[in-house]
């Protein structure tokens, strides 16, 4: 028996769509696997496991950085019995390793852009841990993943060139594993919704963290909805909607 039922009904409905609404190549095959190491080890540990590492938890060191982590635990080791007094050089290749430097960097970019506080909080967001993230930074005594710096990182652009304080709705296509809803949750700004329209098991994986971050009564699951031919208007009780492209659409 699954663990996740919901999850391989979803598989079912999305068989049954047109092509326009199916994974591309490349998801297909992709998409069967994740799902089935998700069922395998849990969601709780989806930020760990090795094939949603590979596509949608990006990070900063291994294996984004091109070695997994053994390897890098080698190469400091190596560096370690070959020079054991260079104790300085040590932690710097140990913070390039860990990812630990490319991290910073971009909190500083994300720093400098946000030096005061703003509509959205861009500077006072700190990321949960839930999915067992593999890999985390605190910088200032908040916490931050590639995913969530990422995401910062492009609205302070954004913030650049429109009134985020005007937003109210946001569609993403595609949104990971939801870390642009748990920013727009946590923004002091009221009132806004989010949806993310996605296939599984990254949908699946999405409403998961969020509802872990917000609770089950501010998340819509998309089989609140997948008896609908089109949805004419989000509750407010709804704080993130997750759709599966099964053929839906948002009014």
């Amino acid at each position: 028996m699954a663990r996740y039922p919901e999850l391989q009904r979803a598989f079912g409905l999305l068989s049954n769509q047109s092509d326009l609404y199916k994974p591309t190549s490349f998801w297909e095959g992709a998409s069967k696997r994740i799902a089935a190491e998700i069922e395998d080890h849990g969601v709780e540990e989806f930020r760990r496991l090795p094939l949603p590492l590979s596509y949608f938890v990006p990070t900063y060191g291994p294996p984004t950085l091109g070695i997994n982590q053994e390897q890098a635990q080698w190469l400091s080791a190596k560096f370690r019995d070959y020079q054991p007094s260079a104790q300085k050089a040590q932690l710097a290749l140990d913070a390039y390793l860990s990812g630990y430097l490319n991290a910073l960097a971009d909190y500083r970019v994300l720093a400098a852009a946000n030096p005061d506080s703003d509509d959205f909080g861009l500077n006072e967001f700190s990321e949960s841990t839930v999915g067992n993230p593999i890999e985390q930074f605190v910088f200032e005594g908040k916490t931050y993943s590639r995913s969530s710096l990422n995401y910062l990182l492009g609205l302070s652009l954004l913030k650049r060139h429109a009134d985020l304080s005007k937003i109210k709705t946001v569609l993403e296509i595609g949104g990971g594993f939801g870390t642009l809803g748990e920013i727009l949750g946590k923004a002091p700004l009221k009132g806004i919704k989010y949806i993310d329209l996605d296939i599984p098991p990254t949908q699946f994986a999405a409403e998961y963290y969020l509802r872990e971050v917000f609770g089950t009564q501010r998340v819509a699951s998309y089989h609140q909805f997948e008896d609908r031919g089109k949805i004419d208007q989000l509750s407010p009780r709804f704080y993130c909607c997750l759709l599966v492209a099964t053929g839906e659409s948002c009014g």
